[in-house]
């Protein structure tokens, strides 16, 4: 995972209810923990790669361009205001 402080509390979370689950024996729980664990690895792939290809179109070498990187400046500019 990454190396900031706190980044670490979701999966761990995750990871906590699917072992409280097992010990208890209770499968919601499990799948609630699961579910967690999921979304977490899925936000991190989907958001990682967006990062990516944003800071990348940036600097000039994603395939927008400073265009694209422009447009997409100027509407996260109107969103915050």
């Amino acid at each position: 995972m990454l190396p900031f402080p706190g980044t670490n509390s979701v999966p761990a979370l995750g990871v906590g209810l699917v072992a409280f689950g097992l010990v208890q024996r209770d499968g919601l729980l499990v799948i609630i923990g699961l579910i967690i664990g999921i979304a977490w690895i899925s936000l991190l792939l989907i958001g990682g790669v967006s990062l990516i290809k944003y800071l990348l179109s940036l600097i000039g070498i994603g395939s927008g361009g400073a265009e694209e990187a422009e447009a997409t400046v100027l509407l996260l500019q109107s969103l915050t205001g």
